[in-house]
């Protein structure tokens, strides 16, 4: 039963990527999709996907991007290679 959960999943995740949905909706919808067809309960997954993405090293991960963003917008980088090159 778990094989045929898992490649039923794969299968549904592949064709919503094929059709060119976003990937973070593909596998939550492909998830969706098939806890509601295996008729399973559905209210364990909110609270185990935001326990899971509260850990604070995944958190630095987006923090260091808009950072780097950040840096690349204001043009703070080049002002302080400019700065340290005179």
């Amino acid at each position: 039963m778990t094989g045929l959960f898992i490649a039923i999943t794969f299968i549904i995740i592949i064709t919503l990527l094929v059709f060119r949905v976003p990937t973070a909706f593909a596998f939550g919808g492909g998830t969706l999709i098939m806890l509601s067809l295996f008729d399973m309960q559905t209210g364990w997954v909110m609270p185990s996907t935001f326990q899971l993405y509260c850990s604070f090293p995944l958190l630095a991960i987006p923090l260091f991007v808009l950072l780097g963003m950040l840096f690349e917008y204001s043009k703070l980088v080049r002002r302080l290679v400019d700065l340290l090159t005179y």
